[in-house]
């Protein structure tokens, strides 16, 4: 709810930049009253500002339970441990290697932080990691960083 309120806003600017955008063209053409080019444009922004102000209004009308406010929380909290693991992972590809940080990471994340039992993430992981190395080493003939490993 948090988040589709902010993304609504966003796209609500963005409308806004549009229509502004679209006064710069002329809607009708001086040939034969035709529609010119800027009619479509300001058509599209005047609806999608409109249609957006009545869905922000319907959000803002929503109250939220407790219980989704706690779900919201812990989505959170494992957002933020994906991205701060990310960063140490894309830190680590150059110690570690690509593949190795890459393994680490997934199998982590899945194991984790999506509750996969332990077997089924550590064969995606290799699965993913051999796609990868045939796909970069082999196909496209592009080398990962190999860190300690090479």
């Amino acid at each position: 709810m948090f988040v589709e309120r902010y993304f609504g806003l966003f796209l609500l600017f963005i409308s806004i930049v549009f229509l502004i955008m679209s006064f710069g063209l002329q809607v009708y053409s001086t040939n034969l009253g035709a529609v010119g080019a800027g009619f479509f444009p300001r058509i599209i922004s005047i609806l999608l500002f409109l249609l957006l102000c009545f869905h922000l209004m319907q959000i803002m009308r929503l109250k939220k339970k407790e219980s989704e406010e706690e779900v919201d929380k812990k989505i959170r909290i494992q957002q933020v441990f994906i991205i701060l693991f990310l960063a140490v992972t894309i830190g680590l590809s150059h110690f570690i290697g690509m593949l190795a940080s890459i393994g680490v990471f997934m199998f982590t994340i899945l194991a984790f932080v999506q509750k996969i039992p332990w077997f089924k993430a550590f064969t995606f992981t290799i699965v993913v990691l051999i796609l990868m190395y045939l796909i970069f080493e082999l196909w496209l003939d592009s080398p990962l960083p190999l860190g300690i490993f090479g």
